[in-house]
């Protein structure tokens, strides 16, 4: 192994883990894919902590024991406001403009300082040019991020705390205090990456920050892959019905991952009998749809499970980036139906086995309809189409070897002149 400093270091506060959504995820898969290709020119500098104080938590824990005791619902839901204070407490005494990044961080980049610094939250991305700045590091190493949000990452993150319902108040403050950070955190951006230019569409749309700082010139792409899943599948896992189309849902409940259209759209009769729609993922603040169709099973780890046991996923989302879920369907071999926005354009694209449809009620009632027309062997075929693209452009090798190319273009073009550092205090 080399001993040289890194051309490349990672930086996320918390560390990488497989069955995670999101920086943790993502960065379990890029690891394990360099590791297959036998790379060592990048470093993992990761922590334990993650950023603030997560209230989703609680939320998750407070929706997800409503239905089973009312008492039990209202005990833990007296949690809420302290963890929420704490959140609040966190954000009004930061100072984004002189935060830096922990001390043990700051450690491993002035002894082997990188050529290139990717951060994957936009808070990491501002404490590390203001770290790099104090240690007179910065005109030396380049600052890139990957967000990973379907929306603007503000507006997700009250979101998220908005599901406890306890906000009230305090949510002008916390919207416009993360919106800050946003803000001064894409002013010292130097460089984007994200898995497909279709995957920036809700933020060119909704975010005019980022449509300020982003551009052809500093945004590059690289498809995210992931470490092969398929051998931990059991498809009898769930009971599902063997006389019925079935079609899944994975994810949050809520109205960017467009569960309310689909609950919506599952309980129309104008739906073939044919039709059962398998539900798994956290449950969020839209009301769950009561259907002899409808079967919810909650969260699980079992999720690919429920997939592979499927005819088709569905992806109705509102808006997207680029949903692992996504991924995962096509390495088992399972046709998608999919909201056209966002990354699953660029999987429609790529493969026929991506029925893609118009993110409206009447457009995702037509194409479940259509699907359900499709034969059996037609379906196992756009299912095996998809693994197929799973195994030339979506494996975590695929992953790694992309990776290092698009930063060896990074880095001949900060070098060349093409692309230059955001030295300067955040504006």
């Amino acid at each position: 192994m080399t001993t040289q400093p890194p051309k490349v270091a990672i930086f996320e506060d918390t560390p990488p883990r497989r069955h995670a959504g999101g920086p943790p995820g993502y960065l379990w898969h890029l690891r394990e894919g360099l590791k297959k290709i036998g790379d060592d020119t990048v470093a993992f500098v990761t922590g334990t902590e993650g950023f603030g104080v997560p209230p989703s938590r609680i939320g998750n824990l407070v929706n997800s024991t409503r239905r089973l005791s009312d008492p039990l619902w209202r005990a833990l839901k007296t949690y809420g406001p302290s963890e929420l204070n704490r959140e609040v407490k966190w954000l009004t005494q930061r100072r984004f403009r002189q935060d830096g990044l922990p001390g043990w961080a700051e450690a491993q980049l002035v002894a082997r300082p990188p050529d290139i610094l990717h951060c994957h939250k936009l808070i990491n991305l501002l404490q590390a040019h203001n770290s790099l700045v104090r240690l007179g590091l910065r005109d030396k190493v380049s600052l890139v991020v990957t967000t990973h949000s379907p929306e603007v990452p503000s507006r997700e993150r009250v979101d998220m705390m908005r599901r406890v319902g306890l906000l009230g108040a305090a949510e002008p403050l916390m919207e416009s205090r993360l919106a800050e950070m946003d803000r001064l955190a894409l002013s010292v951006t130097d460089h984007f990456i994200f898995p497909c230019a279709e995957a920036t569409e809700p933020y060119f749309a909704t975010w005019p920050d980022f449509t300020a700082h982003a551009n052809a010139g500093n945004t590059s792409y690289v498809l995210t892959g992931i470490e092969d899943p398929s051998a931990t599948v059991v498809k009898d896992h769930f009971p599902l019905p063997r006389d019925k189309k079935v079609f899944a849902f994975v994810g949050r409940h809520n109205a960017v991952k467009g569960y309310d259209l689909l609950a919506s759209v599952a309980r129309r009769d104008r739906l073939p009998e044919s039709v059962f729609i398998a539900v798994a993922g956290v449950e969020g603040p839209e009301a769950t749809p009561s259907h002899p169709r409808w079967k919810e099973f909650g969260w699980t780890d079992k999720a690919l499970s429920l997939i592979a046991a499927s005819d088709a996923l569905i992806l109705p989302n509102r808006s997207t980036y680029f949903d692992l879920v996504s991924v995962e369907t096509l390495s088992v071999g399972v046709p998608i139906i999919a909201s056209a926005t966002g990354g699953n354009k660029r999987l429609g694209a790529l493969s026929e086995g991506v029925i893609l449809f118009e993110p409206t009620e009447s457009g995702m009632e037509e194409a479940i309809a259509r699907a359900a027309a499709i034969p059996k062997e037609r379906l196992l075929e756009m299912g095996r189409q998809n693994r197929a693209l799973f195994e030339r452009l979506l494996t975590n090798a695929a992953f790694a070897q992309q990776y290092l190319g698009v930063y060896r273009e990074i880095q001949e073009r900060f070098a060349s002149g093409q692309l230059r550092r955001r030295t300067s205090a955040a504006a």
